[in-house]
C-alpha cells in the first residue's frame, strides 16, 4: 500500500505538531484482503499500517487497536505518528498526523466524545472522536507504551521511563506528577500500564517496585519493592533485570504482580503484603485472569503459562514457536496471543 497522494501534506507537517485529514476511498491504496485462516479464526479483511518497507529493519507495531462500539469504528497508531480512524467493515475515516510513533492504544472518555493517546517523542493528545478535531496537547515526561487510564475527572499515564501523570481531562493540566528513579545499567523493553481498584491507582516500575497510589493527589498507600526478594548473583556482572513490566491485575480478591527475575506475586491490596511468591515464574510480561480462578501469564522465558490463582500451581505450559507471548486475551474458554 502507497500514500502517494498525502506524500507532501504529511512532510510538511511533521514540524508542526500534527494534523487530522480526512480520507477519500481513493487515497487508501491496495484493495481489502481476502478471508483467510484456519480453524475458529478467519480474516475477515485488513490492511496495512505502513508503506512498503525498504530499509534493513522492519518497523514494530506495537498499538492495539481500540473499539469504538458507539461509531462502529476502531482507532489505531502506527509507528509512521499516525492515528487512524477506521470502520469496522475497513474503510478509513481520518488520519491524526504526529511527529512520533505511536506505541500504544487509544483510549476514550466515559462518553465515548474525545479520545486520548500519547506519541514516542512524548505529547499527550486529546482529540474530537467524531472527527479528530485536536481539543488540547500536552507534554509528557516520555513515551508511553500502554493505554491512558480515564476517569469522569481525570486521564491518568505512566510513561517507560517510571513517570505517573494525572491531567486535568477537559484542559490537560497537570495534576499531579511521581517519578521515580531508573535503576543503572539495563532493563527488558516495556512497561506495566495503570490498574484502578477500590479508589486506587496501581502500576509497577522498572526498579521492580509495585506502588498503590492515592489517584487524587499521588500519595503513595504502599510500595512492594520486589527486588528485595531476589538472592544475591551468583558472580558479579551477570544481567539480571528488575523489571515489574506486566501490568497488575487484580482477581478475586487479591492484587497479582510479576517481576521479570523474582516470579508472580499475589498481594493483599490493602497493604501489599505478599500472599504468596512463586519465583518460578521468571519472564512475565503479561498477566490475564481466566475463568475457573486461573491465571494466564506470557513469559517471555516460558512461553504461555496457565496457574491456579489460589496458590500459583501449574495447571498447563506451551511454549510458543517463536519470539516470546505477547499480553494474552482471554475469551470465555480460549486464550488469545500474539507473538
Amino acid at each position: 500500500m502507497r500514500f502517494l497522494a498525502l506524500a507532501l501534506p504529511w512532510l510538511m507537517l511533521w514540524g508542526c505538531g500534527g494534523g487530522v485529514f480526512p480520507v477519500y476511498h481513493d487515497w487508501w491504496w491496495g484493495e481489502l484482503g481476502a478471508p483467510r485462516g484456519r480453524g475458529e479464526l478467519r480474516v475477515r479483511w485488513f490492511r496495512s499500517l505502513v508503506s512498503a518497507w525498504e530499509g534493513a529493519y522492519v518497523p514494530v507495531e506495537a498499538a492495539p487497536p481500540l473499539f469504538d462500539e458507539k461509531r462502529g469504528r476502531l482507532y489505531v497508531g502506527t509507528s509512521r505518528g499516525e492515528l487512524w480512524a477506521i470502520t469496522f467493515s475497513g474503510t478509513p475515516l481520518w488520519v491524526y498526523l504526529v511527529s512520533g510513533g505511536v506505541s500504544a492504544q487509544a483510549a476514550l472518555s466515559p462518553d465515548g466524545e474525545v479520545l486520548y493517546f500519547g506519541s514516542d517523542d512524548g505529547f499527550l493528545y486529546a482529540l474530537e472522536a467524531q472527527g479528530g478535531k485536536l481539543k488540547w496537547r500536552t507534554e509528557l515526561r516520555g513515551a508511553l507504551a500502554n493505554t491512558p487510564l480515564v476517569t469522569e475527572d481525570a486521564l491518568f499515564v505512566v510513561t517507560v521511563n517510571d513517570t505517573v501523570e494525572a491531567f486535568d481531562r477537559k484542559k490537560g493540566e497537570v495534576l499531579w506528577r511521581y517519578e521515580r528513579p531508573l535503576p543503572e545499567g539495563f532493563s527488558v523493553t516495556g512497561h506495566a500500564g495503570l490498574l484502578w481498584r477500590d479508589g486506587r491507582l496501581i502500576t509497577a516500575f522498572t526498579d521492580g517496585a509495585i506502588v498503590a497510589f492515592d489517584p487524587s493527589d499521588g500519595r503513595r498507600y504502599w510500595v512492594r519493592e520486589s527486588a528485595a526478594d531476589l538472592p544475591p548473583l551468583e558472580r558479579p556482572g551477570i544481567f539480571r533485570p528488575l523489571d515489574a513490566d506486566a501490568t497488575p491485575v487484580y482477581f478475586g480478591g487479591l492484587l497479582y504482580a510479576a517481576s521479570y527475575s523474582g516470579g508472580l506475586y499475589a498481594l493483599e491490596p490493602s497493604n501489599g503484603s505478599v500472599r504468596w511468591l512463586r519465583k518460578e515464574y521468571t519472564g512475565v510480561v503479561g498477566i490475564a485472569a481466566a475463568p475457573g480462578e486461573r491465571l494466564i501469564l506470557a513469559s517471555s522465558e516460558g512461553g504461555l503459562i496457565c496457574v491456579r490463582a489460589k496458590d500459583g500451581e501449574m495447571v498447563w505450559k506451551v511454549q510458543v514457536k517463536r519470539g516470546s507471548p505477547g499480553i494474552p486475551l482471554v475469551l470465555g474458554d480460549k486464550v488469545l496471543y500474539t507473538e
